[in-house]
């Protein structure tokens, strides 16, 4: 179960490395083949650090099969498997990409034409076009967010339970919004017949137990957790389609809760709406981010309190917008919102400053790998493809 990254810092400040070698395969199982890595995944399994619930069987289900399939029981289809990618595309939207949909004049990371933009696609219909680098950084992702999030557990001495997809209905999250907001909530009489969003967290949080059942929740649930992968590769293509190495992978680190993109901001609150709904977790839950390299840790910590009062109103914006865009002239006249929607975008704003502002930090140096710094150090230079298909 892994979490792409693929929104980078920008670089254009750095010197990219004049590549003088022919291309070779990148050699993602760097750190896997180390005897440290080993025992960390032994380590962590041996202490109950680790479960998955997620059953194979879901993989590949029939278009009958899934439309039957009980909601209850997504939450044991494995990510990234052909169920999963069709419960997405069946969704109104998910937790990891509504964030685009939105400006947010806090942050510096879109512009009002940036979300536009992402809008007429979005009702186009248009295709995800993975390049050669994105292709590049999703392996990497995928390699090692196992090993990010038993790192996290071994920092925070807490378990943490592998899940695929938790479906959350407006409904639900219109109700909760007006729970929590009561007379400031502003109600948009949005439709909410067959509205529903699709979540899928990195990991439900729990405390590991002494006589552990690797195939069901922890008893005593913390929070949910969100991982992001830092890729070690420049985040440009070159001239010739190749990868080359980031000439400092650790700039791209996070030190405060400021630096993170809305999207995945966004994403946290509406994984911590799911944890409510789903699991029962309350206000002083605790939602943990991390931001994993092989040399450092970067752990934030979030409330659920202030993470689902931000989410809500989120998802109220955002429906509202998939309630009435279905052409370019409609997009066109999105920005500057007005009256309720205007309204909710203030509140919107202030919700995300105090959540940012809570938040806590810090960082765990990680030495557990010199070779893949011997490995870093040794390939410079040097031009990489992710498999043969790129030579």
């Amino acid at each position: 179960m892994f979490n792409l990254d693929l929104l980078e810092e920008n670089e254009n400040n750095y010197d990219s490395p004049t590549p003088i070698m022919e291309s070779e395969l990148f050699d993602f199982d760097i750190i896997t083949k180390t005897e440290k890595y080993k025992t960390n995944m032994e380590y962590a399994k041996k202490n109950d650090l680790i479960r998955d619930i997620c059953d194979e069987k879901y993989d590949n289900l029939t278009e009958e099969e899934i439309n039957n399939l009980d909601e209850n029981e997504y939450i044991r289809v494995v990510q990234k498997s052909p169920t999963w990618l069709t419960l997405r595309a069946l969704s109104c939207g998910t937790a990891s990409n509504i964030g685009k949909y939105l400006h947010n004049k806090e942050v510096r990371f879109s512009s009002i034409r940036e979300v536009c933009n992402l809008w007429s696609e979005k009702i186009r219909k248009v295709p995800f076009d993975k390049s050669h680098t994105t292709d590049g950084h999703m392996s990497w992702g995928v390699k090692y967010e196992d090993l990010a999030l038993i790192h996290l557990a071994i920092c925070e001495n807490v378990g943490v339970l592998q899940v695929g997809a938790i479906k959350v209905h407006l409904i639900d999250i219109l109700n909760l919004g007006q729970h929590l907001f009561k007379s400031e909530w502003i109600d948009l009489n949005l439709d909410t017949t067959n509205k529903y969003i699709l979540v899928s967290p990195d990991g439900i949080v729990g405390k590991p137990e002494s006589i552990p059942n690797y195939t069901k929740t922890y008893e005593n649930l913390l929070g949910m957790l969100e991982i992001k992968c830092m890729s070690p590769f420049h985040h440009l293509s070159t001239e010739n389609n190749k990868l080359i190495w980031t000439p400092d992978m650790e700039k791209r680190q996070w030190f405060s809760a400021d630096k993170i993109p809305y999207v995945y901001i966004v994403q946290q609150a509406l994984q911590a709406i799911s944890g409510v709904l789903f699991y029962n977790m309350k206000s002083n839950h605790t939602m943990w981010f991390i931001r994993w390299s092989p040399n450092g840790l970067s752990i934030f910590k979030f409330k659920f309190g202030d993470l689902v009062r931000l989410g809500v109103l989120v998802a109220n914006l955002y429906f509202s917008f998939y309630a009435k865009i279905s052409s370019d002239d409609d997009i066109d006249k999105l920005y500057p919102l007005k009256g309720a929607e205007a309204q909710l975008e203030k509140m919107i704003e202030k919700h995300y400053l105090k959540l940012i502002k809570s938040a806590e930090h810090r960082y765990v140096k990680i030495e557990d790998y010199p070779e893949f710094n011997e490995y870093y150090k040794s390939t410079q230079g040097k031009y990489f493809c992710v498999n043969e298909s790129y030579k």
